[in-house]
């Protein structure tokens, strides 16, 4: 029987074996939940609360998820590990979405509320992670609709996607059939 709530796919974990996805229904806004790709496809929970959990992205490593839950009352960035996420710690502090890791996990990134680049470099150590405070890289102008608007490159630089003003229009002009001499 297929599903019959609504479901959006989030991320894959690094060894391609586990699905992480977000599924709402009747009782939840937005549920984190997860299946295997590799053995018995039966979904499990993840994270399951009364709020919007979403966004959700694996580290590098697969150990740990970063997400995005309203439970304080607004959007705010959290990490748990993986596969069991009862050690969780929030990471920003004046709301946040879109985490996005760096490409060694020791940095994770996310727009603040106010549409700015954030990153918090993170210690990882014993298993835990100590979160450093996020610090503004740069502003950003974004539209409100899609969830992944930037990325991070292997070389920590960014593609972004923003906004851009509609000003006048550009004349351009297209030379065909030029040969140099």
């Amino acid at each position: 029987m297929p599903p019959t709530s609504p479901r959006w796919d989030c991320d894959v974990s690094p060894d391609g074996s586990v699905l992480l996805y977000q599924e709402f229904s009747a009782s939840a806004r937005g549920n984190l939940k997860v299946i295997s790709l590799s053995g018995e496809p039966r979904p499990r929970d993840f994270i399951a609360s009364p709020f919007d959990d979403d966004e959700g992205t694996f580290s590098p490593d697969g150990r740990r998820v970063a997400y995005v839950s309203d439970e304080s009352g607004r959007k705010e960035v959290f990490v748990a590990s993986f596969p069991d996420p009862s050690q969780r710690i929030r990471i920003s502090s004046d709301g946040g979405t879109q985490p996005r890791w760096s490409r060694d996990g020791k940095e994770l990134y996310f727009v603040s509320l106010d549409s700015r680049l954030m990153a918090a470099k993170l210690a990882v150590a014993a298993g835990s992670v100590e979160p450093a405070a996020a610090t503004a890289l740069f502003p950003l102008r974004l539209s409100g609709v899609p969830k992944h608007q930037y990325s991070v490159g292997a070389d920590g630089r960014f593609l972004v996607n923003e906004v851009v003003e509609d000003s006048a229009s550009s004349l351009l002009t297209i030379v065909v059939n030029w040969r140099p001499k």
